[in-house]
């Protein structure tokens, strides 16, 4: 697995690998600054979508209710006083087809929107009470039509019923207020947590790509310090120290090869040097030998010479 070793990598490797991790670290971080975001669309999607629209149609029934009960004393009254039959039937007619529009506006909530268990139960109470409220107020006119003085009494159970109704509806208005502000805070907090991820994201990317950057220097400068003292080693000299970074497999290690040359070179050179001393040394050892031989042998064939001389003067004379 020699070919894994980070100190195996082609420099240039090496030199990506930092910008690498610093934009993997952005885009991890980034997904999550999006993946806030995109809550955050939702959420703002939910408010107008679901929270503003409820709202508009809670309120739009109580309106509707409301228009409904202010016109019922008004409505009784003229019954009482009138004999048109048409005219009262077409009135009975009116405030069904209005209590009717209630009650399909409610049904909508539950067609159009996804209701929790407390939105889900007012609007059957709701329910219930507007279609109580839309009798009492037939039974109230109805009655208007025999005696006056008695669809009083109708009139009243028709405004207890409406009160009620009224009453759940103001309470449905405000718990679709307390939903749409419970969506407003989840959206601003999503906007700020993908805010605070985007500022960490650029903030770790910048901090991982020091480090790398860092670590990937040291790693690349010492081999090349430590090469630079060998070499100067070697060239004063030194033919015994140790060549480094020999087993890394990258430029560094090339580099590391020539130097190792280099010194097996030296080393030659100076084997060489060594061995053509040698030769010299051994060669003027021998040149003085003979020398010293030759006049060692000159001394005595000189006093060989004298000897015969003087045994030549000794015949002679």
């Amino acid at each position: 697995m020699k070919f894994l070793s980070f100190k195996n990598m082609r420099i240039i490797v090496k030199t990506f690998i930092a910008p690498v991790v610093a934009m993997l670290a952005m885009a991890l971080l980034g997904w999550l600054s999006y993946s806030s975001l995109q809550q955050q669309t939702v959420a703002i999607d939910n408010i107008y979508n679901v929270v503003f629209k409820k709202s508009c149609l809670s309120k739009q029934i109580s309106e509707k209710a409301i228009l409904i009960n202010s016109s019922l004393y008004k409505t009784v009254v003229w019954v009482a006083m009138s004999n048109d039959t048409s005219r009262i039937q077409k009135i009975v007619n009116n405030i069904e087809a209005d209590s009717l529009e209630i009650m399909v506006l409610l049904e909508t909530f539950d067609k159009e929107f996804e209701l929790n268990d407390e939105e889900t139960k007012l609007i059957a109470e709701i329910n219930e009470k507007i279609l109580v409220y839309k009798n009492a107020v037939k039974d109230a006119v109805e009655m208007a039509q025999i005696d006056a003085d008695a669809s009083i009494a109708y009139v009243c159970t028709a405004e207890i019923e409406f009160d009620v109704a009224q009453a759940l509806l103001e309470k449905l208005n405000k718990l679709e207020a307390e939903i749409g502000q419970e969506n407003f805070i989840v959206s601003m907090k999503n906007a700020d947590f993908a805010k605070d991820v985007l500022v960490k994201a650029i903030s770790i990317a910048l901090l991982i790509l020091t480090i790398i950057s860092i670590f990937i220097a040291r790693i690349i400068s010492k081999p090349v310090q430590n090469l630079t003292v060998t070499m100067r080693e070697l060239a004063e000299g030194n033919n015994e120290i140790e060549i480094p970074a020999l087993d890394h497999g990258d430029e560094i290690g090339e580099m590391a090869s020539a130097v190792q040359v280099f010194k097996e070179n030296a080393i030659k050179v100076e084997r060489m040097n060594a061995e053509q001393k040698e030769a010299e040394q051994k060669e003027k050892e021998k040149s003085e030998y003979i020398n010293s031989t030759v006049e060692k042998f000159m001394v005595s064939m000189a006093k060989i010479v004298d000897g015969i001389d003087a045994s030549v003067e000794e015949m002679q004379s």
